[in-house]
C-alpha cells in the first residue's frame, strides 16, 4: 500500500472516534499541565480563605468558651474555700462554746469539791471576844476540822457547851487535860498541873493578882483539883482573867460528842495567815 492513502485515512477516522484522543505535540502537552497547575490554586485559595474564617469564629468563641469553663471550673473551688472556711468558724464557735462550757463544769465541780470539803471535813469560824487572846483576835477566821479526831492537852477546839444558852453559841477554848486526868490549879501562882505535872503555858495572858477561879473552890493555899470526867475534856482560856470556860458552872467540863472540831489554820487577818498553835 502506498503511504500517501494511508495518512489520509487516519485523519479522517480521528474526527469520528471521540474516545481517541489526538496525538499532542510536547508544546500542547506543557501548556495544558501549566493551565492545571494554574487552576489549583483557587480551590487551595477558596479552602485558605474558610480557614481563617473558622480560626476567627473559633478564636472569638474560645475566650467565651474559656470563660465558662474557667467559671465552671473555679466555682466549685471557691465554694470549697467558703465551706472550709465557714466550718472552721463552725468549728471555733462550737470550740468556744465547748471552752466556756468545761470553765463552767469544772468551777461547778470545784465548788462541789468545795462545799462538801468545808461542809464536812473542814469548817470555818469567826472569833467572838478576847478570852483566847494573845493567841487569838477578835474576827479573825479559823479553818476548823474533827475528821478523825482524838482530843489531846494543848489543842484549841469549838465546842458547843449545853448550858451556856442552851449550846447555841460555840465557845474557842485551849484543852488542859482530858478523861480521867487530873488538874490541879493554883490560882495564887497562875500555876496549872496535869497528873502532877506542871504545864508550861508561854501562851496565857496574865495579869497581877489571882487568877479567877469562877465557879472553883480553891483551899486556903489557893489550890483546887478537879478529876475530868469520863469522856470529858476540861478546858480554859488562854486570857485567864476574860474567859468563860470549865472554871465556870455555865460551861462545866465538856462532852467529847460536843466538839466541832480542832483549830487548824488561822485564814485572816492575812499578817497572822497560818497554822495555829
Amino acid at each position: 500500500m502506498d503511504d500517501k492513502n494511508l495518512t489520509p485515512e487516519i485523519e479522517k477516522e480521528s474526527p469520528a472516534m471521540p474516545h481517541r484522543r489526538a496525538l499532542r505535540s510536547p508544546d500542547a502537552l506543557f501548556a495544558e499541565k501549566t493551565e492545571n497547575t494554574a487552576a489549583e490554586p483557587k480551590e487551595e485559595e477558596a479552602v485558605a480563605c474558610k480557614e481563617p474564617l473558622q480560626e476567627v469564629e473559633q478564636a472569638s468563641l474560645a475566650p467565651e468558651e474559656d470563660a465558662l469553663f474557667t467559671v465552671e471550673r473555679r466555682r466549685p473551688a471557691e465554694e470549697l474555700i467558703d465551706n472550709e472556711n465557714k466550718e472552721k468558724t463552725e468549728e471555733i464557735a462550737l470550740s468556744s462554746h465547748a471552752s466556756v462550757f468545761d470553765w463552767i463544769k469544772s468551777f461547778l465541780i470545784s465548788l462541789a469539791v468545795v462545799i462538801f470539803v468545808f461542809t464536812l471535813i473542814f469548817r470555818g469560824v469567826t472569833v467572838d471576844g478576847d478570852s483566847m487572846l494573845p493567841t487569838l483576835t477578835d474576827t479573825e477566821y479559823l479553818i476548823i476540822s474533827d475528821l478523825f479526831y482524838t482530843p489531846e492537852a494543848g489543842d484549841i477546839v469549838v465546842v458547843q457547851a449545853p448550858h451556856f444558852k442552851g449550846g447555841a453559841e460555840p465557845i474557842i477554848k485551849r484543852i488542859i487535860a482530858t478523861e480521867g486526868q487530873t488538874v490541879e490549879i493554883n490560882f495564887r501562882t497562875w500555876e496549872v498541873r496535869v497528873d502532877g505535872v506542871l504545864l508550861q503555858e508561854p501562851y496565857i495572858l496574865r495579869d497581877g493578882g489571882f487568877m479567877n477561879a469562877e465557879s472553883i473552890l480553891p483551899d486556903e493555899n489557893g489550890i483546887a483539883q478537879i478529876v475530868v470526867r469520863e469522856n470529858c475534856i476540861f478546858i480554859m482560856g488562854d486570857n485567864r482573867n476574860d474567859s468563860l470556860d470549865s472554871r465556870s458552872e455555865l460551861i462545866g467540863q465538856i462532852d467529847e460528842r460536843y466538839i466541832m472540831g480542832r483549830v487548824l489554820v488561822r485564814l485572816t487577818p492575812i499578817d497572822r495567815f497560818g497554822k495555829v498553835e
